[in-house]
């Protein structure tokens, strides 16, 4: 069986709407497939509050044979990300798009450039209400809870945070 494999998109600089896109316009080029795309979702920012407000959304993807690993596949996210125009910045900084591997099937991997499932998914609406919406029965064994479960402890001032901008940019689905 095939790993279930899920992205974070996120952008805050310019045109939100067109940068996801081009983000599933370059991972389509590498190969990767989108399986299911939950909508946009306008959320406030994480961490770094003093900046625009994101565009959020969580995709399921498929993998070409080249990108079996997480770490081949972190390579390709993060060329994608500066083709589209992302530049260094501080930690939970701006920019004009993030895309991060939210979790690779059960593999759980800590290194210094990855750690999966990603550390903070249990505490952030943001990437929990568009989850729920493609996949809400996903359970990875690190949590061993549904992403629906994980949503409905989230506080619901931290859910409110999270508002339906539109479906999803370039779908065919």
């Amino acid at each position: 069986m095939l790993a279930r494999v899920f992205l974070g998109l996120g952008s805050n600089l310019g045109d939100r709407l067109a940068h996801l896109a081009a983000a599933r316009q370059g991972l389509e080029a590498d190969g990767v497939m989108w399986l299911r795309a939950s909508g946009i979702y306008e959320t406030e920012p994480w961490g770094f509050t003093n900046q625009p407000e994101f565009a959020n959304q969580v995709v399921e993807v498929a993998l070409p044979e080249a990108l079996g690993s997480p770490e081949a596949l972190l390579q390709v996210l993060q060329r994608v990300e500066f083709a589209v125009g992302r530049t260094p910045t501080h930690h939970w900084g701006p920019r004009v798009l993030d895309i991060d591997l939210l979790a690779f099937g059960e593999l759980s991997v800590a290194t210094p450039t990855l750690t999966l499932p990603h550390p903070g998914i249990p505490q952030r609406a943001f990437v929990l209400v568009p989850w729920a919406e493609i996949a809400p029965e996903f359970v990875h064994p690190t949590w061993g809870t549904p992403i629906a479960g994980l949503l409905a402890a989230l506080p619901t001032p931290a859910r409110a945070g999270v508002r339906w901008l539109c479906g999803p940019v370039g779908a065919t689905e």
